[in-house]
């Protein structure tokens, strides 16, 4: 009896161990993992190279960025008036797109609170078939996220919202948009990271229950 109670024990101890880990790591790889990857053609800096020799280089220039890094990037800009205002233009020129990137953000923010909701319920309760259903609800805020990110970056790809509108400046985008275009953007290691850690809470809370529920089965 007593070695049953220790195995029990020890079973629920690895249980809530591994999905903690599992739940810390999406929000640690939301931060610090790359999550946006753009690549920006220009045909103005492939003639400038091919004049300097350089025969290997098309132009193109890549961009693949954490949160992390993107603060860091926001924060060493000294905030003032001027680029507040910029901002905001950008944000209202971006009018055609605010629905799908807020998606974006709900949906992200989503999958970050219930991480965390997954990890303080670990602690507390014993219930995995909530921990599972929430995985699930994880697994599909990150789908709906990656739809979102991709209903907002299309027009950004096909032309419709071009690196004039995104540069906030009327002079100088007007000259970007004429020698530079965005041929990629899309989410990189992160979202791929965190669906998987949301899959991999699925597949081990869905382990256990098939388990147990074997065990009362046998008794």
């Amino acid at each position: 009896m007593a070695k049953a109670k220790n195995k029990d024990l020890g079973t629920n101890i690895l249980y809530r161990l591994v999905l903690a880990v599992l739940a810390v790591g999406v929000p640690l790889s939301a931060f610090f993992s790359k999550i946006i990857y753009a690549v920006v053609d220009s045909t103005l800096f492939k003639i400038l190279s091919s004049l300097q020799g350089k025969t290997d280089d098309n132009g193109s220039t890549a961009f693949n960025y954490s949160i992390k890094e993107l603060v860091d990037l926001i924060r060493a800009v000294q905030p003032d008036s001027s680029s507040s205002g910029m901002g905001s233009k950008i944000w209202a020129s971006l009018s055609d797109i605010h629905a799908p990137l807020i998606c974006v953000a709900v949906f992200f923010a989503l999958a970050l609170i219930i991480a965390v909701t997954i990890f303080i319920f670990n602690i507390f309760s014993k219930n995995r078939f909530v921990t599972l259903c929430l995985s699930g609800v994880g697994t599909v805020a990150m789908i709906a996220m990656l739809i979102s990110f991709n209903a907002a970056a299309s027009p950004i790809l096909d032309g419709t919202i071009s690196l004039a509108t995104l540069s906030g400046s009327a002079i100088f985008g007007g000259l970007l948009s004429y020698v530079a275009s965005v041929s990629t953007l899309n989410l990189t290691s992160a979202w791929y990271i965190m669906l998987f850690l949301f899959i991999g809470m699925i597949v081990w809370s869905g382990a256990y229950l098939l388990i147990e529920s074997g065990e009362k089965k046998a008794k």
